[in-house]
């Protein structure tokens, strides 16, 4: 089969392809044709010799293609749809149903450069606009809905983004092979930068984005939903999961502990576990997801929805939250009104507090007392069953799992029992009483069972009784938690996690029947390229040499790509860095996240905002990237080590 191109007057083209077939002194030919911004198309048979025609390379299929299980989006599309009219969006959605179906009229197909199986197709959409899309195994991934005159630049930006996979898997397996950026050389091979889901293919199972050095974010429809396009603008399909992230979803079940870094993708592996749960089991299960923050659990919930879920069926709930739902449904009224009244936070404690309990120790300041009383002296397991560690069991602590020295501990018992004694006098509560008050009452409540499944994003900033709370909910279950988290970061401050505990916990409160599997991992970072991650990683190592067994000690994230190489700007004043960003109009300032979540543009004219460069405690940094035409400004918060730790 070979095809050729016509261009016509007015920007039009006729599409020919045809099958030779030798049949001794002669061949058969049949030419397929089709005006790809017409209406029309034709078929005409023809008998020539054998040397009428010249072959044309190509791996060109016959205009009906193979038809496509599934619809996969970039989100430059869905940005496109999203501004369309539902007149429009119908004519998409009934265009890629076609397409789906493999209706190849109306197309313009090429080869991609330096493939013989790879084809690029630049649909009709409308008089203005094509579809550019290419098949990915059985799917199609449409890349961008554009204007006609757009298809070559738009077919070079999808011909690019293979060109730079097989450029990065070759240029950083060469970087990685003697065992570098934490990884073994056999890990690297096992660890492969693409994974090929198609043998015969060789497919790539991740693509770069064509506008910045990270994977493609790739959202994939069923041909049954993409009729909700046409009802809802703003409907953001699933995105699709590596098989790493599908095989760690759809595994066995049991209590899970999933470890990966910011931008692994771990909350979509959450958001993903509690759908197939949910599409497992009948309606009357009960699922409830947990974090730190409503902002998560909200950006969760919308996750979910976009993916099919039912969210009626499902609570997100804050950890507070929770704790107060919970207790609601074990204590009596009286004791609810009760408990109702505010709990002593950190903040609480440093502004009102600290002052009146510090005395002599001054190698210990406020967020290290907190942190060892909400982590181990109230604030774990053994405190909330069996009451508030005593000195001699608080010192007796192994060393791996409280890390403040022998003669710290004493200073931090002893500033404790200030606290406590002021707790009484004044008639205060803490987190931490709520939370002992509550496991007592549910451990009294016989058969009780409030969820079925419980799934915990961030666990990292939950203390070891509060995750001994989410296991009573699920009526001890065994299977009934997924737990995922970051070892190397924490938002919540009093918090001293380590994952090893959680497997310990299950253990001890199962009374020995159940044992947890090692964590699973998410090694891809999807938000990142590989410069940039190797100075994170860089940093990680510092932290694991500074602070020896604070976290988990893993392999590196990977990146897709390796990008350019990243600066470090320290201590740069606000106009040093106008200076620079005017320099090139196209960078960027991301600020840390809680300090400010808007996106800076800089310029001259723009003024630094006080509360992210006048907070005190923060110094700037500045991780630039000219590739993705961003600078990320980090502020990172400056802690305060104590000499004990």
């Amino acid at each position: 089969m070979s095809w050729t191109i016509i261009s016509l007057p007015h920007g039009r083209f006729i599409a020919i392809f045809y099958s030779r077939i030798s049949l001794t002194s002669t061949t058969s030919m049949v030419f397929y044709t089709t005006d790809l911004l017409g209406d029309s198309a034709l078929k005409l048979s023809t008998t020539a010799n054998d040397g009428a025609a010249d072959e044309v390379d190509s791996a060109m299929a016959a205009p009906n293609a193979t038809t496509s299980e599934n619809i996969q989006l970039t989100k430059d599309v869905l940005r496109w749809v999203r501004k369309q009219d539902a007149k429009k969006r119908g004519l998409f959605v009934d265009r890629l149903v076609k397409l789906a179906a493999g209706d190849r009229t109306q197309c313009r197909c090429e080869l991609m450069k330096g493939s013989t199986n790879k084809v690029i197709t630049a649909a009709r959409l409308n008089d203005k606009e094509s579809i550019v899309c290419s098949q990915r195994g059985n799917d199609i991934l449409v890349w961008f809905v554009c204007p006609h005159e757009t298809v070559q630049r738009c077919r070079q930006l999808v011909e690019i983004s293979y060109e730079r996979v097989a450029e990065s898997e070759s240029a950083i397996s060469n970087d990685n092979g003697a065992g570098t950026n934490g990884v073994s050389a056999s890990e690297a091979s096992t660890r492969s930068i693409v994974a090929h889901t198609n043998a015969n293919t060789a497919e790539p199972e991740m693509l770069v984005d064509p506008s910045s050095n990270v994977p493609l974010k790739i959202h994939e429809v069923k041909q049954n939903e993409l009729n909700r396009f046409k009802e809802n603008a703003h409907y953001i399909p699933t995105l699709k999961l590596t098989e790493e992230e599908e095989s760690i979803v759809t595994r066995k079940n049991g209590t899970v502990l999933l470890l990966g870094r910011a931008g692994s993708g771990k909350t979509l592996v959450v958001s993903n576990r509690m759908l197939r749960d949910s599409q497992m089991y009948d309606s009357g299960t009960n699922q409830l997801f947990v974090a730190r923050t409503h902002r998560l659990c909200k950006y969760v919930k919308g996750i979910f929805e976009g993916a099919g879920g039912d969210a009626k069926r499902v609570n997100f709930l804050s950890i507070s939250t929770f704790v107060q739902h919970l207790f609601e449904n074990v204590a009596a009224k009286d004791e609810v009104s009760a408990m109702t009244r505010p709990v002593v936070d950190f903040k609480f404690f440093s502004t009102e507090i600290w002052p009146q309990i510090k005395g002599k120790e001054k190698e210990l300041d406020d967020l290290a007392v907190w942190t060892q009383i909400r982590s181990f002296i109230k604030g774990s397991w053994d405190a909330a069953v069996h009451g508030i560690l005593s000195k001699e069991d608080y010192l007796g602590l192994p060393r791996e799992r409280c890390r403040l020295a022998q003669d710290k501990r004493e200073d931090a018992y002893a500033i404790f029992m200030r606290y406590k004694i002021l707790l009484e006098e004044k008639g205060w509560l803490d987190s931490m009483d709520k939370t002992t008050d509550l496991i007592h009452k549910v451990l009294q409540t016989k058969n009780f069972k409030l969820y079925d499944k419980i799934y915990v994003d961030e666990v990292q900033d939950i203390t070891q009784a509060e995750i001994g709370l989410l296991f009573l909910a699920t009526g001890s279950q065994y299977d009934g938690l997924f737990l995922a988290g970051d070892p190397a970061q924490a938002v919540s401050q009093g918090v001293d996690f380590r994952f090893e505990e959680v497997r310990s916990l299950v253990y001890t409160m199962s009374g020995g029947k159940h044992k947890v599997e090692r964590w699973e991992k998410l090694y891809r970072n999807f938000r990142s390229h590989e410069g940039i991650l190797r100075v994170s990683n860089l940093v990680l190592d510092c932290l694991h040499n500074a602070f020896p067994g604070a976290a988990v000690k893993l392999p590196f994230d990977q990146g897709l790509t390796l990008g350019p190489r990243p600066g470090l700007l320290q201590s740069v004043t606000f106009e040093e860095l106008a200076r620079l960003v005017k320099a090139n109009e196209r960078l960027r300032i991301l600020t840390r996240d809680g300090v400010s979540c808007a996106t800076l543009s800089v310029s001259s004219k723009t003024s630094p905002p006080k509360r992210v460069w006048s907070k005190q405690n923060y110094s700037l940094s500045v991780l630039w990237n000219t590739t993705p035409r961003r600078i990320w400004v980090g502020n990172i918060r400056t802690k305060r080590r104590s000499s004990g730790s």
